[in-house]
């Protein structure tokens, strides 16, 4: 992940920003987009990215009163698909099921 961050800092480091036109001058005003500013809004938006995966992980990690009540709902919800479709228990439904067709009954009888 830190390295889409330090590709995508390259990337705007070389941009320039020229759309500043004087009012009769046309004179075009160029600056680099690497301003201070910038470069720490930058790190801001890192951090906060970096502290939600964390969160995330923690949340994970450990049996947090959310996580039970999360896969509590989640099994839940999976009975009633499963009561609903005619699925039995033990049955995995991330598995694309496999149809079985018996070839079709012809009568070779054309009169």
């Amino acid at each position: 992940m830190e390295r889409i961050f330090r590709n995508a800092f390259i990337i705007t480091k070389k941009l320039t920003s020229s759309a500043i036109l004087k009012a009769n001058n046309f004179k075009v005003i160029s600056r680099q987009m690497n301003n201070p500013t910038r470069i720490k809004s930058e790190e801001e938006i890192k951090e906060m990215i970096s502290l939600k995966i964390k969160e995330y992980e923690n949340l994970i990690s450990f049996q947090s009163p959310e996580r039970l009540k999360i896969c509590q709902e989640v099994n839940l919800l999976d009975s009633k698909l499963r009561k609903s479709f005619g699925f039995s228990e033990d049955e995995d439904l991330t598995i694309f099921p496999t149809f079985k067709f018996d070839e079709p009954k012809i009568d070779n009888q054309l009169d």
